[in-house]
């Protein structure tokens, strides 16, 4: 797709540029993990349903408040997400990295931790469907197949891993574990975190997917698991890593503190 090409060039650009920047002192470090992580938190929480606004997940994250008539499932699925963050920038640190298994259930743990213990970190085992946008229902793959699919996944991911662009890349791993979707709960969130960790690998800061955009998101996921074509995630995959290159740029250029 054209408009996917051009995007991947605008953004290698951006990328250029921001490697110019490096290496980020520490404080701009500091100044930016607090902005992603919050915007990180909040737009995936929200588009799994999660009813705090962007004001109440910033006080439960920083500050730690119980946000009164809210859920407390909601606080900790806050917390949760962040605990994961935490986590993949961890193995981002790490090189030559390929994502395991072990990482995509440990990520999964930490989501649902507190919140679904006995599924927390395992795969289904029942059938699950899923009703659409346009009220088609989905199945996915049995429970049996499970582990065979993402080791099938795991092993396609290790051998694209050079011959992609990193967005595609990040896509893929994406798009691959949403169609497998090998967890009772918190498909989605698993599936962002570990995008991120592909981008974020490759040098790139984490790509936010606003709850705005979330009809699109779920729209171009959906196109992916009908008929394997990638591109309209892709594009808008580009299109959310351009807006954090340009918030990286412009926060270490202007010397941007982030309240």
């Amino acid at each position: 797709m054209k408009e996917a090409s051009e995007a991947l060039l605008n953004a290698d650009e951006l990328k250029a540029k921001l490697d110019t920047l490096r290496p980020l002192s520490q404080t701009q470090t500091s100044r930016l993990k607090k902005l992603f992580d919050l915007d990180l938190t909040y737009n995936s929480n929200a588009i799994e349903g999660n009813t705090l606004t962007y004001s109440e997940t910033k006080l439960v994250l920083r500050e730690g408040i119980t946000i009164g008539g809210k859920p407390l499932r909601e606080h900790v699925e806050v917390t949760n997400h962040k605990a994961a963050l935490d986590y993949i920038e961890t193995l981002t640190k790490r090189a030559p990295y390929i994502v395991s298994e072990e990482e995509i259930l440990h990520v999964h743990g930490l989501i649902l931790r507190g919140i679904d213990d006995n599924n927390a970190g395992r795969y289904r085992i029942e059938q699950v469907y899923v009703k659409r946008q346009n009220r088609v229902i989905q199945q996915f793959p049995e429970s049996a197949m499970l582990p065979t699919l993402i080791q099938e996944m795991l092993r396609e991911y290790r051998n694209r891993s050079s011959d992609l662009h990193p967005i595609e890349l990040a896509a893929l791993f994406h798009l691959g574990l949403v169609k497998i979707h090998p967890f009772v709960d918190g498909n989605g969130r698993t599936a962002r975190l570990l995008m991120n960790l592909v981008l974020m690998q490759n040098g790139y800061p984490p790509a936010v997917i606003h709850i705005e955009d979330r009809v699109r998101y779920i729209s171009s996921v959906e196109h992916y698991c009908d008929t394997g074509d990638a591109d309209i995630f892709i594009v808008m995959l580009v299109q959310s890593v351009i807006e954090s290159l340009s918030t990286y740029i412009k926060t270490i250029e202007g010397n941007i503190v982030w309240e």
